[in-house]
Protein backbone atom coordinates (compact mmCIF):
# COMPACT_ATOMS: atom_id res chain seq x y z
CA UNK A 1 0.00 0.00 0.00
CA UNK A 2 2.52 2.33 1.07
CA UNK A 3 4.67 1.36 -2.21
CA UNK A 4 1.97 2.41 -4.43
CA UNK A 5 1.27 5.74 -2.10
CA UNK A 6 5.09 6.76 -3.15
CA UNK A 7 4.74 6.09 -6.70
CA UNK A 8 1.51 8.09 -6.82
CA UNK A 9 3.45 11.15 -4.98
CA UNK A 10 6.53 10.56 -7.30
CA UNK A 11 4.43 10.58 -10.56
CA UNK A 12 2.15 13.75 -9.44
CA UNK A 13 5.61 15.79 -8.12
CA UNK A 14 6.76 14.98 -11.48
CA UNK A 15 4.53 15.77 -13.79
CA UNK A 16 3.67 19.14 -11.36
CA UNK A 17 8.00 20.28 -11.80
CA UNK A 18 7.49 19.55 -15.42
CA UNK A 19 4.47 22.03 -16.24
CA UNK A 20 5.56 24.30 -13.99
CA UNK A 21 8.58 24.48 -15.77
CA UNK A 22 7.18 24.62 -19.31
CA UNK A 23 4.59 27.15 -17.76
CA UNK A 24 7.60 29.19 -16.59
CA UNK A 25 9.35 29.00 -19.21
CA UNK A 26 6.19 30.39 -21.26
CA UNK A 27 6.11 33.11 -19.50
CA UNK A 28 10.07 34.19 -19.14
CA UNK A 29 10.17 34.26 -22.51
CA UNK A 30 6.59 36.61 -22.91
CA UNK A 31 8.65 38.81 -20.59
CA UNK A 32 11.55 38.94 -23.14
CA UNK A 33 9.54 39.16 -25.59
CA UNK A 34 7.68 42.37 -23.99
CA UNK A 35 10.97 44.02 -23.25
CA UNK A 36 12.08 44.01 -26.67
CA UNK A 37 8.69 46.02 -28.10
CA UNK A 38 9.65 49.42 -28.07
CA UNK A 39 5.95 50.39 -27.25
CA UNK A 40 5.38 48.53 -24.30
CA UNK A 41 6.01 49.42 -20.85
CA UNK A 42 8.25 47.23 -19.03
CA UNK A 43 7.35 47.20 -15.21
CA UNK A 44 3.06 46.70 -15.18
CA UNK A 45 3.90 43.96 -17.99
CA UNK A 46 6.56 42.17 -15.47
CA UNK A 47 3.37 42.44 -12.76
CA UNK A 48 0.64 41.47 -14.41
CA UNK A 49 3.52 37.79 -15.66
CA UNK A 50 4.90 37.77 -12.27
CA UNK A 51 1.10 37.35 -10.54
CA UNK A 52 0.45 34.83 -13.57
CA UNK A 53 2.73 32.93 -11.90
CA UNK A 54 1.89 32.93 -8.60
CA UNK A 55 -1.73 32.11 -9.93
CA UNK A 56 -0.17 29.27 -11.82
CA UNK A 57 1.82 27.79 -9.46
CA UNK A 58 -1.47 27.62 -6.78
CA UNK A 59 -3.71 26.42 -9.34
CA UNK A 60 -1.18 23.60 -9.98
CA UNK A 61 -0.49 22.51 -6.44
CA UNK A 62 -4.05 22.99 -5.93
CA UNK A 63 -4.86 20.13 -8.81
CA UNK A 64 -2.01 17.74 -8.24
CA UNK A 65 -2.77 17.64 -4.96
CA UNK A 66 -6.37 17.00 -5.42
CA UNK A 67 -5.59 14.15 -8.33
CA UNK A 68 -2.89 13.28 -5.17
CA UNK A 69 -5.61 12.60 -2.81
CA UNK A 70 -8.43 10.78 -4.84
CA UNK A 71 -5.42 8.53 -6.06
CA UNK A 72 -5.11 7.64 -2.29
CA UNK A 73 -8.32 7.06 -1.91
CA UNK A 74 -8.67 4.30 -5.26
CA UNK A 75 -5.95 2.85 -4.40
CA UNK A 76 -7.37 2.13 -0.53
CA UNK A 77 -10.35 1.24 -2.43
CA UNK A 78 -8.86 -1.09 -4.71
CA UNK A 79 -6.57 -2.94 -2.14
CA UNK A 80 -9.65 -3.12 0.15
CA UNK A 81 -11.87 -5.34 -2.75
CA UNK A 82 -8.74 -7.36 -3.53
CA UNK A 83 -8.00 -8.23 0.41
CA UNK A 84 -11.67 -8.72 1.03
CA UNK A 85 -11.68 -12.52 -0.95
CA UNK A 86 -8.08 -12.90 -0.25
CA UNK A 87 -9.31 -13.45 2.95
CA UNK A 88 -11.98 -15.25 2.35
CA UNK A 89 -9.97 -17.86 0.23
CA UNK A 90 -7.79 -18.08 2.98
CA UNK A 91 -9.99 -18.72 5.56
CA UNK A 92 -11.53 -21.15 3.62
CA UNK A 93 -8.01 -22.84 3.66
CA UNK A 94 -7.36 -22.89 7.02
CA UNK A 95 -11.09 -23.99 7.82
CA UNK A 96 -10.60 -27.26 5.23
CA UNK A 97 -7.34 -27.46 6.67
CA UNK A 98 -9.22 -28.27 10.30
CA UNK A 99 -11.55 -30.72 8.59
CA UNK A 100 -14.34 -27.84 8.44
CA UNK A 101 -16.06 -28.84 5.33
CA UNK A 102 -19.48 -26.96 6.70
CA UNK A 103 -18.30 -23.74 5.44
CA UNK A 104 -18.54 -21.90 1.72
CA UNK A 105 -17.55 -19.36 -0.03
CA UNK A 106 -19.67 -17.39 -1.95
CA UNK A 107 -17.36 -15.07 -3.95
CA UNK A 108 -19.82 -13.20 -6.11
CA UNK A 109 -17.39 -12.18 -8.78
CA UNK A 110 -16.98 -13.24 -12.02
CA UNK A 111 -12.92 -12.95 -11.85
CA UNK A 112 -10.18 -15.54 -10.55
CA UNK A 113 -11.26 -14.77 -6.79
CA UNK A 114 -14.75 -16.10 -7.80
CA UNK A 115 -13.09 -18.96 -9.40
CA UNK A 116 -10.83 -20.01 -6.99
CA UNK A 117 -13.52 -19.78 -4.54
CA UNK A 118 -15.91 -22.35 -6.57
CA UNK A 119 -12.80 -24.31 -7.19
CA UNK A 120 -12.61 -24.51 -2.96
CA UNK A 121 -16.32 -25.11 -2.61
CA UNK A 122 -16.38 -27.75 -5.42
CA UNK A 123 -13.32 -29.62 -3.77
CA UNK A 124 -14.84 -29.39 0.35
CA UNK A 125 -18.04 -31.05 -1.86
CA UNK A 126 -16.01 -33.69 -3.19
CA UNK A 127 -13.71 -34.73 0.03
CA UNK A 128 -16.86 -34.65 1.66
CA UNK A 129 -18.51 -37.17 -0.45
CA UNK A 130 -15.50 -39.49 -0.40
CA UNK A 131 -14.97 -39.57 2.97
CA UNK A 132 -19.14 -40.44 3.71
CA UNK A 133 -18.65 -43.10 1.37
CA UNK A 134 -15.08 -44.56 3.26
CA UNK A 135 -17.82 -44.25 5.67
CA UNK A 136 -20.42 -46.25 4.29
CA UNK A 137 -18.26 -48.84 2.94
CA UNK A 138 -16.47 -49.28 6.41
CA UNK A 139 -19.85 -49.88 7.62
CA UNK A 140 -20.39 -52.52 5.93
CA UNK A 141 -17.08 -54.14 6.35
CA UNK A 142 -17.37 -53.91 9.59
CA UNK A 143 -20.59 -55.76 9.61
CA UNK A 144 -19.36 -59.02 7.56
CA UNK A 145 -16.26 -58.95 10.03
CA UNK A 146 -19.08 -59.86 12.75
CA UNK A 147 -20.60 -62.24 11.14
CA UNK A 148 -17.38 -64.15 10.43
CA UNK A 149 -16.47 -64.27 13.56
CA UNK A 150 -18.26 -67.68 14.17
CA UNK A 151 -16.06 -69.13 11.58
CA UNK A 152 -12.76 -68.09 13.59
CA UNK A 153 -12.98 -71.28 15.55
CA UNK A 154 -12.05 -73.70 12.45
CA UNK A 155 -8.43 -73.41 10.81
CA UNK A 156 -8.66 -71.74 7.51
CA UNK A 157 -7.17 -73.67 4.37
CA UNK A 158 -3.49 -72.13 4.48
CA UNK A 159 -3.66 -74.24 7.82
CA UNK A 160 -3.58 -70.50 10.35
CA UNK A 161 -4.66 -71.44 13.81
CA UNK A 162 -7.97 -70.04 15.07
CA UNK A 163 -5.80 -67.35 17.46
CA UNK A 164 -3.96 -66.48 14.22
CA UNK A 165 -7.14 -65.63 12.11
CA UNK A 166 -8.54 -63.61 15.73
CA UNK A 167 -5.22 -61.50 15.50
CA UNK A 168 -5.66 -61.03 11.40
CA UNK A 169 -9.30 -59.75 12.24
CA UNK A 170 -8.55 -57.75 15.39
CA UNK A 171 -6.11 -55.64 13.36
CA UNK A 172 -8.20 -55.33 10.38
CA UNK A 173 -11.23 -54.11 12.63
CA UNK A 174 -8.80 -51.45 13.81
CA UNK A 175 -7.95 -50.70 10.45
CA UNK A 176 -11.24 -50.15 9.77
CA UNK A 177 -12.08 -48.37 12.90
CA UNK A 178 -9.24 -46.15 12.58
CA UNK A 179 -10.50 -45.04 8.92
CA UNK A 180 -14.35 -44.71 10.58
CA UNK A 181 -13.25 -42.22 13.35
CA UNK A 182 -11.13 -40.52 10.85
CA UNK A 183 -14.23 -39.81 9.03
CA UNK A 184 -16.45 -38.69 11.77
CA UNK A 185 -13.94 -35.85 12.55
CA UNK A 186 -14.88 -34.28 9.90
CA UNK A 187 -17.78 -31.58 10.18
CA UNK A 188 -19.55 -32.01 7.24
CA UNK A 189 -22.14 -29.44 5.67
CA UNK A 190 -25.47 -31.66 5.05
CA UNK A 191 -25.08 -34.47 7.20
CA UNK A 192 -24.02 -35.56 10.80
CA UNK A 193 -22.16 -38.94 11.49
CA UNK A 194 -23.89 -40.21 14.88
CA UNK A 195 -22.78 -43.38 15.49
CA UNK A 196 -23.84 -45.77 12.41
CA UNK A 197 -26.23 -43.25 11.43
CA UNK A 198 -25.55 -40.54 9.19
CA UNK A 199 -27.95 -37.65 9.81
CA UNK A 200 -29.38 -34.69 7.59
CA UNK A 201 -28.64 -31.54 9.48
CA UNK A 202 -32.02 -29.01 8.54
CA UNK A 203 -30.16 -26.19 8.21
CA UNK A 204 -26.57 -27.23 6.70
CA UNK A 205 -23.34 -24.92 6.59
CA UNK A 206 -22.76 -21.50 6.76
CA UNK A 207 -21.61 -19.18 4.48
CA UNK A 208 -19.44 -16.29 3.56
CA UNK A 209 -20.40 -13.87 1.15
CA UNK A 210 -17.83 -11.71 -0.78
CA UNK A 211 -20.14 -9.67 -2.84
CA UNK A 212 -18.32 -7.82 -6.31
CA UNK A 213 -17.53 -4.19 -6.27
CA UNK A 214 -20.23 -2.38 -7.19
CA UNK A 215 -19.92 -0.69 -10.83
Amino acid sequence: MWFYSFLVFMTTLACYIFIYHEVNTILNFHTWTSGLSPHATQMPSVTIIDGSRIRVLFLLSVGLFAIFLMSIVWLRATMRQINRPIQAIQHAIDRLAQGKLNETVMIERGDEFGQIGSGLNELAANLQELLLYVWKQTGQSMTLLDQMKHKLDLPDQNGSSPAEQREKMEQLVKSIESLREMAKAYVFYDVCLDGDKAIAIEQPGSKSTISSPPV
